[in-house]
């Protein structure tokens, strides 16, 4: 069995190849989406190398199989397909919650990964709001708790640091959450734009 990448993903093209005996082959496809529906995508030979190409593109997540074949001599491969990897989102800070440790967002995800963030707070920085800008991520360590203490926490002054917050993690296990608090009030509703990608590393 051939296996490509760890991580493909849904809506961008697949590009397997396969070395056969010879160049000049008829080589033939079978391609089974993640509900093992059939279809026959067309393979080119890459140049007269003998290896062959097959593109496809996956349209949804799951499991897909393709298997390349001329007579017995055949090649399998396997791509576990998820979605997108990056979330982009926004986040209001109210005068009821802003000096308040609150949750910014929650990640339920099967398996280990690795989990970039961003977080843009153009909105305070223009108002002169928010002092001490706290950023805390937590990881589940069972099935039901967090940990009391935060896997990373970063604090941002409003008026002084110069780089936005990011945060990278690497060996997370099914839940997270990024919680954030500010030190002094806002005076109005402020709404922050942040993304976060997730790294499938495995099970």
């Amino acid at each position: 069995m051939n296996v490509g990448m760890t991580l493909f993903i849904v809506n961008r093209e697949i590009v397997p190849i396969a070395p056969f005996s010879s160049s000049g082959l008829t080589v033939l496809a079978k391609l089974y989406d993640e509900a093992l529906n059939e279809s026959a995508p067309t393979v080119y030979e890459i140049g007269v190398t003998g290896n062959y190409r097959c593109p496809f593109t996956p349209d949804a997540e799951g499991d897909w199989r393709l298997v390349m074949y001329n007579g017995a001599e055949k090649h399998t491969f396997h791509f576990p397909v998820y979605g997108s990897p990056k979330t982009s989102a926004t986040y209001s800070i109210t005068t009821a919650n802003d000096k308040t440790e609150t949750q910014m967002f929650e990640i339920a995800q099967a398996g280990t990964y690795a989990l970039s963030i961003m977080v843009d707070l153009d909105t305070l920085e223009t108002a002169a709001e928010g002092g001490t800008v706290t950023f805390k991520l937590y990881n589940k360590i069972d099935g039901s708790n967090y940990s009391d203490r935060p896997s990373v926490k970063i604090d941002y002054i409003v008026g002084t640091s110069t780089e936005y917050p990011s945060i990278e993690a690497l060996r997370l296990g099914q839940y997270s959450k990024l919680t954030i608090q500010c030190s002094t009030d806002v005076t109005t509703t402020r709404i922050i734009s942040y993304y976060y990608i997730i790294e499938r590393m495995g099970v």
